[in-house]
């Protein structure tokens, strides 16, 4: 599984050449390649979710809060 770090990396380099294709430079344009293996999808228990907190009603945060569980 790559980690946080190399995603989040390949995520602002698709960003960047999003933008860059928005604003038309053509100069620094190159072709998106970036493939993101999602082949190993962290499965969790009911019980599990609701236990990272009933206050944190946003899924994005206990999505969160799993990535970091998990990469420690």
């Amino acid at each position: 599984m790559k980690s946080s770090s190399t995603i989040r990396k390949q995520l602002l380099e698709r960003l960047s050449e999003l933008e860059r294709q928005r604003t038309g430079d053509a100069a620094n344009r190159k072709k998106p390649d970036i493939v993101i293996d999602m082949t190993k999808v962290p499965t969790i228990s009911k019980e599990r979710w609701e236990s990272l907190g009933r206050d944190a009603r946003n899924p994005a945060i206990k999505l969160r809060s799993l990535a970091v569980f998990s990469e420690g």
